[in-house]
């Protein structure tokens, strides 16, 4: 009973800190899928829990990937020009 206890415990510390640790360096979707996750696990499961955390992360990607613009960078003649000195037989 005492080990379990101390288990337990020591278990609930570690999952603190490392959550602490989480919302320092983590977005606030990827910090919500994390405690969604340990919410499907605790409740549901490892499995229910595999796959939501699939079905979010999925999300979040095309999120991120929707509020890009597929343009990274555009240019035209007028912005760029040739600095190479040429004749007029050129």
């Amino acid at each position: 009973m005492m080990s379990a206890s101390l288990l337990v415990t020591l278990g609930c510390s570690f999952l603190v800190s490392e959550l602490t640790d989480a919302i320092q360096c983590l977005k606030k979707q990827e910090f919500a899928l994390v405690l969604v996750h340990l919410a499907v696990t605790i409740y549901f499961g490892m499995l229910y829990a595999v796959l939501s955390g699939l079905l979010f992360s999925m999300l979040i990607f095309i999120v991120d990937y929707v509020s890009h613009s597929g343009v990274v960078q555009s240019a035209t003649s007028e912005l760029k020009r040739s600095t190479v000195v040429r004749t007029n037989e050129e």
